[in-house]
């Protein structure tokens, strides 16, 4: 009767465990859908940009999702709002983004002639993915802009 009763706990946190991951999982496929939706309709044409951003914008603010936050920074960016991309997550370190956000903020620094801070994020790329030769560029640049 023992082992009957062992089975049954097991099986019983078995099934609970995966309903919580399942129910993790939905939560993630629904932000992940939200946030693609929002995406594929800001490719529409300049004024359905203008519109996915407060979408995305808002999006961000009730999940602070990494990958909403990876296109937001996109979106900033094509819309030239570079000193958003760079407002977005101040307090984050840099090996926190990702490898576009990497990018991205490089150029937003850049732009907004921050160039210490765009070496930073350069040099971040760099360590983190160094066959991407954008990490390398970017950081010369930035350098020498910092030289001037």
């Amino acid at each position: 009767m023992k082992s009957l009763s062992h089975v049954f706990k097991a099986v019983l946190l078995v099934g609970i465990s995966t309903s919580v991951v399942q129910l993790a999982y939905a939560q993630n496929s629904s932000i992940d859908t939200e946030r693609e939706n929002i995406i594929i309709f800001s490719r529409q044409g300049e004024a359905q940009l203008n519109q996915a951003i407060p979408k995305l914008e808002a999006l961000f603010k009730g999940t602070h999702d990494v990958k909403v936050r990876d296109d937001l920074i996109t979106l900033y960016l094509r819309t030239n709002q570079s000193a958003k991309v760079l407002s977005l997550c101040e307090s984050c370190a840099p090996a926190q983004f990702s490898q576009n956000e990497l990018e991205n903020l490089g150029k937003a620094a850049r732009n907004e002639k921050q160039y210490d801070r765009a070496v930073a994020f350069y040099s971040q790329l760099q360590k983190q993915f160094p066959d991407n030769p954008n990490g390398w560029l970017g950081g010369a640049l930035a350098s020498t802009e910092t030289k001037n």
